[in-house]
């Protein structure tokens, strides 16, 4: 990405499609609150801040939709 090659920080993001469940609980171990947001943004619609309990529950509440970073 051209914001990495310049040296800006930007925040560590795996999408939840095609994603396991081990390595999403591997990303919380590293980071134990995640945002999760819809890959495609409704202005702040749809973002959340997460821990791995509470995501696992949030992601059955969102049943087959997995369009989220």
């Amino acid at each position: 990405f051209w914001m990495e090659e310049q040296g800006f920080p930007l925040l560590h993001w795996l999408p939840v499609k095609g994603t396991d469940n081990v390595t999403i609980e591997k990303f919380f171990r590293l980071y134990p609150e995640a945002v999760v947001k819809p890959v495609v943004g409704q202005g702040g619609w749809g973002i959340e801040a997460l821990s791995w309990s509470q995501f696992k529950s949030w992601k059955k509440k969102r049943g087959s939709d997995e369009s989220y970073l």
